[in-house]
């Protein structure tokens, strides 16, 4: 495995979810583990991000990654469409 680091991403967290981890469909809204509340569900932006595997960029489709904002907090809620199921 090539571990060489990228002086562009170098610090950027990076968090990996298998098959097992992901749930159904994910709703229009979701309800807040820090407030309570029910949030929207955003997309995110396609564009290019840097693959470790490839040792190069690549094109990331836009609505891959599923989050929602409370406060000044972005919290990852889905991949694709579909819910991260988190155990707290």
């Amino acid at each position: 495995m090539d571990m060489t680091m990228n002086p562009d991403t170098d610090g950027v967290p990076f968090v990996a979810i298998g098959e097992e981890e992901l749930g159904g469909p994910l709703g229009k809204t979701v309800r807040c583990e820090r407030c309570g509340k029910r949030h929207a569900v955003e997309n995110s932006n396609g564009g290019k991000r840097w693959s470790y595997a490839t040792s190069g960029w690549i094109d990331v489709q836009a609505g891959l990654l599923q989050f929602y904002k409370c406060g000044e907090g972005l919290f990852l809620v889905g991949i694709n469409g579909r819910e991260i199921k988190y155990e707290l």
